[in-house]
This record gives structure tokens, sequence and C-alpha cells, in this order.
């Protein structure tokens, strides 16, 4: 958590204006100030002590401004899943933008994917053992109990080795 909340993240824009081009830079900070409190012979226990987090303002102005849209049952669900958990939020945005931009459903090459998401993976069999695991997550996210089922990364005919993000969860 020490991590976490002494990050910052930095924002980089290229531009350009006919001739002239350029960049625009910001960053933000997570968090400004925290206080943590544990029990370091049970750190999973709950607290009995007033830990607390404040988020920088940018950073907060940001997740609310520019907030997507998650099931948190499926987030506790998913939560000893980390790949789960990384497909859920980039399935999550990629639904949210596509509806609100209004955009056809996309195509992502499985290789593509894994070097997104399956950097643990090499040899000649990568991208099969990648899709393997791929497919495992996404039933998790498909049964993830929310009520709601259709979003689920399936190889199109007409598209050799590409999923497909067809519909909202």
């Amino acid at each position: 958590m020490d991590r976490l909340f002494s990050s910052r993240i930095g924002f980089v824009e290229k531009k350009q204006d006919g001739n002239a081009i350029g960049k625009e830079r910001g960053s933000m900070e997570i968090s400004p100030h925290y206080e943590l409190w544990w029990d370091k012979k049970q750190p999973g226990q709950g607290t009995l002590w007033n830990s607390h987090v404040f988020l920088g303002e940018g950073f907060y102005n940001a997740l609310v401004d520019c907030a997507v849209p998650v099931d948190m049952r499926a987030l506790k669900a998913l939560k000893k899943s980390p790949l789960a958990l990384d497909l859920y939020a980039w399935i999550c945005y990629a639904a949210f933008a596509i509806v609100q931009q209004k955009r056809p459903p996309q195509f992502v090459a499985w290789k593509s994917l894994m070097q997104q998401f399956g950097t643990d993976y090499t040899g000649p069999s990568a991208v099969k053992n990648f899709k393997t695991h791929v497919k495992a997550a996404l039933r998790k996210i498909a049964g993830n109990g929310s009520g709601r089922s259709g979003l689920y990364g399936v190889t199109t005919p007409n598209r050799q080795n590409s999923t497909l993000v067809d519909r909202l969860l």
C-alpha cells in the first residue's frame, strides 16, 4: 500500500495545430497524506486503529469525472484471480467506451491481448497457454453472480485467433 499511496501518475499528450507541434504534460499525486495501522503478527486482521487515506484532489477529480461502472460483487468474487480482475476491468472500460462513443465492438488479436495481459507466457505455446487461462478467467467473469450475461471473448470465424467483445455483461 505504501508504494501505491506514494505514487504519482503522469500524462503526456502530443498536440499538433497546423505546422506547430507541442505536448501537454500533467501529473497527479495519489495521496498527499495517509496513515495506516496494522498488527504485524496478523496483517490480515481487521483494523483496530484509525487508518485513513486522503486522496489527492486531481486524482479524486479524475476518478469522479471518468468513472467506469463496475459491479462490486464481481470485484469481490474475482479478488483471488489477478488475470480475471485485470480482464474484468479492461472489459468494463472497453464496453463503456464502446457504448459512450457508439463504436462497433472491438476485435483484439490473442497475441495483442497477451502482450497487454500475459507477460509471463513464453515459448512456442505461449499464445495457446495464455488463451486457455483467459478463457478460464472469462468463465469466472461470466459467472460472477451479477445476474447479467453476454460479455465473453470468443473466436470469430471471419477473424482467426481474435477475441470479440460483443455484448455488455
